[in-house]
């Protein structure tokens, strides 16, 4: 995926424009926005690569499923002809969410087509459960608690339609929702505010052609082209990696996770508008830990083990480390090859955690071609010796149809890089290779080359530049 974006106010980014390629280094002093950029993209991708409207069609026939079970529970002396009418009508929404389910990965103006093509299906449901409830008025005795079941049912089955009538605009107002609380999340805030600086009252954000947000706190205007949304969907994953210390006390975040969803708030919109949706609140529960460990975590305990497209780089990394990482349920531990032992999370170093979980990602085909791969400092607690091994793996993963973008200090990783594309003699590098430097300014530094191999030099010398100035006050 070759894609240019252009942010503004966002952190302590004030203007800057990314060009991401297959390989994408982004790199400068600490305190300068490479993280704001690279967890707010993530943000945005992982919410489109997830069918967000088709997410809450599941949702919403659940919620009719249920509150026709809940009307069944409290009909006094319900009958046969009721069990019958309930299970008719939960089966028929049952039939529906299969058919949805199996058009969820066709392009999303087919997708939108065939929902409204299922308007009037809903419809004849819907007067189907008409019928049954007037009849059940005339002859129970319970009715205001019925009735209030109801009022819900009814409502909830209004809403879908109107869902279905309007697939792009609610497509849209779901797509809002998920990034506004996407960035909270993943940056552990309550407020959007907290992420525009410079004074100014909104953060635009611009993919090309294809997508255009500005986020502020009262309100976020987006535009966004479905051959962007065809395209981010069609990604296998979108993973962010970062520090590996979150997986070495990995089950007691998990505890805090279950913790905060006990606190979380659905609410529901005046029924009579138009862009109702259903929309997830936070009461400023924040537990420090982004997202985006929990949707790696999630997905490492989903996908299986086998043998996956980059086999060599998983190889070469279990070789290094002379094991590998076990999950077992909400347990984590390093099996070492050559004794067999499963040895305590805590009694393995954070540099051989950092390699193993990257290791791990690539054995339970979370990170496979097609995937969109964030890796924060990726040198965290790396020898160099086992940086050089990580940059071969990463530049594997990028030839092999990887979007791999990450921020570093290390002049180390970088010359690695330059050293494996050399040998590589990669073609079309300006199409393959990425290089940023982000300045104290809240800008992009301006390389004297053109050449992207030139930039990744310059880069590294930046980097170096406070080395040498000490050396030199030494000598």
């Amino acid at each position: 995926m070759k894609i240019d974006v252009k942010v503004k106010n966002l952190g302590k980014l004030k203007e800057a424009e990314f060009n991401i390629r297959p390989m994408t280094v982004i790199t400068g002093p600490n305190g300068t926005g490479k993280s704001f950029f690279t967890k707010s993209l993530y943000s945005i991708l992982n919410v489109i690569n997830k069918n967000v409207y088709h997410e809450s069609v599941n949702k919403t026939i659940r919620q009719i499923q249920l509150q026709l079970d809940a009307l069944t529970k409290s009909i006094e002396d319900a009958g046969t002809h009721d069990s019958f009418v309930a299970t008719e009508i939960t089966n028929n929404l049952e039939k529906l969410k299969n058919e949805f389910e199996e058009v969820s990965d066709w392009k999303i103006n087919l997708y939108f087509t065939f929902a409204t093509s299922r308007v009037a299906i809903v419809e004849n449901i819907q007067e189907y459960y008409a019928k049954y409830f007037d009849e059940l008025v005339s002859n129970s005795a319970n009715i205001s608690t019925i009735k209030s079941i109801s009022d819900d049912i009814d409502s909830n089955f209004r809403y879908f339609v109107r869902q279905l009538k309007n697939p792009q605009k609610y497509y849209s107002n779901f797509f809002s929702t998920h990034v506004e609380n996407e960035l909270k999340d993943n940056f552990q805030i309550s407020s959007l505010n907290e992420l525009i600086s410079f004074g100014e009252d909104k953060i635009e954000i611009k993919i090309d052609e294809l997508l255009s947000i500005e986020l502020s706190d009262n309100q976020t205007k987006i535009s966004l082209h479905t051959d962007f949304i065809d395209e981010v969907f069609g990604l296998s994953s979108v993973v962010f990696f970062e520090s590996p210390a979150y997986w070495k006390v990995r089950k007691a975040l998990k505890s805090a996770k279950d913790n905060q969803n006990r606190h979380r708030l659905i609410k529901k919109k005046s029924d009579d508008d138009l862009d109702d949706v259903l929309t997830v609140f936070y009461d400023d529960v924040l537990t420090g830990v982004p997202k985006y460990f929990y949707d790696l975590d999630d997905a490492l305990n989903t996908k299986t083990k086998t043998e996956g497209a980059f086999k060599t780089a998983t190889d070469l990394l279990e070789a290094t480390l002379g094991g590998e990482f076990v999950f077992k349920g909400n347990n984590l531990s390093f099996k070492d090859n050559k004794s067999g032992r499963e040895i305590s999370k805590n009694l393995v170093s954070f540099g051989m955690t950092n390699l193993g979980m990257i290791q791990a990602l690539l054995k339970h085909n979370v990170i496979t071609q097609g995937s969109f791969v964030f890796i924060d400092e990726p040198e965290t607690n790396l020898h160099p010796d086992w940086q050089v091994k990580l940059m071969e793996v990463l530049l594997e993963l990028a030839k092999g149809d990887v979007n791999v973008v990450i921020t570093t200090h290390s002049s180390d990783l970088v010359k690695a890089l330059e050293v494996k594309i050399k040998k590589q003699q990669i073609e079309l590098i300006e199409d393959f290779l990425s290089v940023h430097f982000v300045d104290l300014d809240g800008k992009l530094r301006e390389f004297e080359s053109e050449d992207r191999l030139q930039q990744l030099i310059e880069a590294r010398s930046l980097l170096n530049s406070t080395y040498e100035e000490l050396y030199f006050s030494d000598l």
